[in-house]
């Protein structure tokens, strides 16, 4: 019988398969003996059942490989015999995390509302590969596939009843990972409003994740119901000082230097991005503080390190590795340095991905993020991006429809 275990797992398995000639007798009559292949050796288990006797028996192999495994029978004064099954230990699966967070909740009845499944892997660097399945209930709404490229998927619909919805997100592996369930989102549907109510409660709810306080959801409507441009609406709450304060700074202290922020590094980082201060500056000023260098090593290569970890979301390559080397070593500060790394391409390309996915639930198209690149080279903010998104027509019909 051949053996397949994976590695790191005690596991129970057949090794071995016999008759006797001359007739089946009480299993206590034999007896069997497992080397493993592995240095691990064990008795045998003996199960009968229509006169075919089963071998079985338990090991944990400590890695993954081809082994060849000794199983040998014995049956009173008969002569012993001996098989040589082959056992296939597979790498032992990674275990992973899923977190399923919603666009809109609560929401209105029609309203699209985005949920957004992450799956990631508790150790290593590879992203899981596999499908999600997003369920209401016992009931699968909707299944979609993890390409390995962003960890990420999202659904979105606006078919959901008025009412209470319990969604959760199932992750099933397709390689190397273990499956994971997500925590489950109470989705509240409510009635319909009126159309710029509808558009206020959901620019509050994707730009400042929270329910529109009524004295703000009364402000905002009236101005609407006086002419006001949506782009204005959208454009006054991705600029507010609960927005920099709440979705920029405090994550990135958290993020960056793995703490809270203090309320007044918040106040005076508020007061220079209402003076004009970027999301990439932000990023640039907390990393080169002596506070982070601190905390990644004390070296010019740690620092290095773990900016490209936890701005640009990876390892340096060798090359821009040494390049950010050299520069530090001609004298350019950290701060000249990160701005350079805060401000690439790449970690753009990031952020602008980041918005698509919140609040259109997808990758941001080529066009589209070439589009948006070039509005950060004309000097546009990411808080821009957002307000581009959420005060458009298309955004305020799937709001209001």
């Amino acid at each position: 019988v051949a053996i397949s275990d994976a590695e790191g797992a005690a596991a129970t398995v057949n090794v071995a398969t016999f008759t006797d000639p001359g007739g089946a007798e009480p299993t206590t009559d034999y007896s069997a003996t497992i080397v493993w292949g592995d240095g691990h050796t064990s008795a045998g288990t003996i199960g009968e059942a229509n006169g075919v006797f089963t071998v079985s028996g338990t090991n944990t192999y400590a890695g993954a490989g081809t082994l060849t495994a000794t199983v040998t029978i014995s049956h009173d004064a008969a002569a012993a015999v001996t098989v040589s099954p082959t056992a296939t230990v597979r790498t032992a699966g990674v275990g992973t995390n899923t977190s399923l967070v919603s666009s809109a909740d609560p929401s209105e009845l029609h309203q699209p509302v985005t949920f957004t499944a992450t799956v990631t892997a508790t150790s290593g660097t590879a992203l899981p590969t596999g499908t999600v399945e997003f369920m209401d209930g016992n009931t699968v709404i909707d299944t979609a596939t993890l390409d390995g490229k962003s960890g990420r998927v999202s659904f979105i619909t606006k078919s959901l009843s008025s009412g209470m919805h319990q969604i959760q997100a199932v992750y099933t592996p397709n390689g190397a990972f273990t499956s994971s369930d997500s925590n489950v989102v109470h989705q509240q549907v409510n009635a319909h409003g009126k159309p710029h109510e509808r558009f206020v409660e959901a620019v509050y709810r994707d730009v400042l994740r929270r329910v529109a306080d009524p004295d703000g959801l009364a402000y905002w409507t009236n101005l609407l119901d006086s002419g006001a441009a949506i782009s204005s609406v959208a454009e006054a709450i991705t600029h507010s000082d609960e927005y920099y304060a709440n979705f920029v700074i405090r994550p990135d202290f958290l993020k960056l230097l793995g703490r809270p922020a203090q309320d007044s590094e918040v106040q005076s980082l508020v007061a220079q991005m209402d003076a004009g201060l970027t999301d990439q500056r932000v990023e640039a000023e907390i990393v080169a503080t002596d506070e982070f260098f601190s905390n990644a090593g004390g070296t010019n290569l740690d620092w290095i390190d773990a900016v490209y970890k936890l701005v640009l979301r990876r390892t340096p390559d060798a090359g821009g590795e040494a390049y950010w080397s050299r520069q530090l070593a001609a004298g350019q500060s950290r701060l000249q340095l990160a701005q350079g790394l805060t401000a690439s391409r790449e970690n753009d390309s990031l952020l602008v991905n980041d918005d698509y996915f919140h609040y259109l639930g997808r990758d941001a198209d080529s066009s589209g993020l070439d589009y948006w690149l070039r509005q950060f080279a004309d000097g546009k903010t990411n808080e821009d991006i957002v307000a581009g998104f959420t005060g458009s027509d298309e955004y305020y019909a799937q709001q209001t429809s």
